[in-house]
């Protein structure tokens, strides 16, 4: 019997464990994948084509993270931002759907961390930005970054998307700020954001 038979099963089951498969379904994943988050457990999911579609709604347990980007310049004026407390000069904001208000997250050394809204602050916000009674609980987020010169961008933007920025600040960071190689990520993220917002 030819040896590289004998061995064919092995090599097909190790590529199906490296390769990435649908949290749903097991059906392999193209490196352009959609995801779902399980608003119940609070956790998104890499999915297939097929299960994005299927969960493509804003009802049940499980629903397709978007794909749209929408800007919003200035809409959020920089008292307000401060009024919030953020220590660091990006922050996404979510609804999700179990808790019944607003979250606000920021990137850190330790990955993302969740805080809780002034009720003044948030309230001014949400009278500023028309994108926050916009966003779809669960799974978009109202994305701000408040510049060295108070000047602030505002985006809805999926949340996939906010959670992938949290990871690459987190290892680029450096000293007590992030230093200057988290900064230039989070110009990078704010630049495509800007870029697919205009293609939307």
């Amino acid at each position: 019997m030819n040896a590289l038979r004998v061995l064919e099963p092995f090599v097909r089951r190790t590529s199906r464990a490296d390769a990435e498969v649908c949290e749903l379904c097991a059906a392999p994943l193209d490196a352009t994948h959609r995801h779902v988050v399980d608003v119940q457990a609070r956790r998104m999911q890499c999915a297939c084509a097929t299960c994005a579609r299927v969960f493509d709604a804003e009802t049940g347990r499980h629903r397709t993270v978007p794909t749209r980007v929408v800007k919003d310049a200035g809409s959020v004026g920089e008292s307000a931002w401060r009024a919030l407390g953020v220590p660091v000069g990006l922050a996404f904001f979510l609804r999700p759907s179990t808790m019944g208000r607003w979250v606000g997250v920021f990137p850190s050394p330790a990955g993302a961390t969740e805080a809780e809204l002034p009720a003044d602050a948030w309230a001014e916000i949400e009278a500023q930005c028309a994108l926050v009674r916009e966003a779809k609980e669960d799974v978009e987020a109202l994305v701000v970054r408040c510049g060295r010169n108070g000047q602030t961008d505002c985006f809805l933007a999926p949340i996939d998307v906010c959670y992938e920025i949290v990871g690459a600040v987190r290892a680029a960071w450096t000293g007590f700020d992030g230093g200057d190689a988290a900064r230039a990520v989070v110009d990078d993220f704010v630049a495509k954001l800007a870029r697919r917002a205009e293609g939307s």
